[in-house]
């Protein structure tokens, strides 16, 4: 019996033996849990002022560089300045053909840009009204079908005849202009 005892005493000692061993642990890891939550505690409150001081640097590098734009957009105006002139414009093109002139009028605007004082190299016309004159020269015509006629008349070859007159021709040339 005593040695049912002993083995009873020795069982419960090690049976008390593990509990206080795995009280302790769980002690231990209480211990720690809570200085973790308070350590997380003290990480979010970190955190917070971090997300805080983030922000206002943001903010204020924004304000920085609307500031540097202004800046930077009130000396180009002051220095860089710009003016636009416009100039009354027409494009005279005359065609002298053989029996008439052609001549074309474009009327509009031209509208200069000056940087600084310097005109840009590209200007834009605007035409607003284009007129267009033709006109026959009746002299012109005259004096050349009476060439041909002189040279007509120089031809010794009996064998050729014209159909119709020149001065027939020459007054349906002038017909057609009116």
């Amino acid at each position: 019996m005593n040695l049912y005892f002993t083995l009873i005493i020795i069982i419960l000692t090690i049976v008390c033996f593990i509990l206080f061993t795995k009280y302790k642990l769980e002690k231990e890891r209480y211990k720690n849990l809570k200085l973790s939550n308070e350590n997380l505690d003290k990480l979010e409150i970190y955190n917070q002022n971090l997300k805080e001081e983030l922000l206002k640097v943001k903010e204020q590098n924004i304000l920085e560089k609307e500031d540097a734009f202004n800046r930077g957009f009130e000396n180009g105006k002051r220095i860089n300045s710009y003016e636009v002139q416009i100039h009354p414009y027409q494009d005279i093109f005359i065609n002298k053909k053989t029996f008439s002139t052609e001549e074309v009028i474009k009327i509009g605007y031209k509208y200069i840009i000056f940087i600084n004082g310097l005109p840009f190299p590209n200007s834009h016309i605007e035409i607003i009204e284009t007129i267009s004159r033709k006109e026959i020269s009746e002299e012109r015509i005259s004096e050349i079908l009476n060439k041909i006629s002189e040279l007509t008349n120089l031809i010794p070859n009996a064998n050729i005849q014209l159909i119709g007159s020149l001065s027939e021709f020459g007054k349906k040339l002038l017909n057609q202009k009116k």
